[in-house]
């Protein structure tokens, strides 16, 4: 599910019905069905605008319709899970875990907020082949220490 581009590429590119627009609003972004656009707000770090344009382009991508309660819970759970995969590779999340053991440092590193570094590393949210690839991985910093 990892997009190599970064998300202004992935907007401009593949989808160039929606408008980009920044403003003062309270959320780090919105997105707009039925105006086909994504506002993000207007004073995010330029990391803070990588996320949540990876969260607003999952929105526009599945279609997500306004919700409330439970079902807006669930939706917003599994965005932010698709945007960190969205956001992470596995392996780019393998050599930031070689990297450092702090998480502000790899997502430093990886360009992204910590939430998603926690997301993308939790077990619960990896396919079994990535746990594999990732314990792989890291069996190789255990070894070389």
């Amino acid at each position: 599910m990892h997009d190599p581009r970064d998300p202004w590429t992935v907007l401009r590119e593949d989808h160039p019905e929606l408008v980009l627009v920044r403003a003062p609003i309270g959320a780090r972004g919105r997105y707009y069905n039925g105006r086909k656009g994504i506002v993000v707000r207007d004073d995010l770090l330029i990391v803070q605008e990588r996320a949540a344009l990876w969260h607003e382009i999952v929105h526009a991508r599945r279609g997500d319709q306004p919700c409330s309660g439970r079902d807006l819970a669930r939706m917003e759970l599994s965005c932010r899970r698709d945007a960190a995969k969205l956001a992470i590779s596995i392996e780019a999340l393998a050599d930031a875990l070689l990297w450092s053991d702090c998480e502000y440092q790899q997502a430093d590193e990886l360009k992204t907020i910590v939430e998603y570094v926690r997301i993308r590393k939790d077990p619960r949210n990896l396919h079994p082949s990535e746990r594999g690839f990732l314990k792989r991985r890291l069996a190789m910093k255990e070894h070389t220490a």
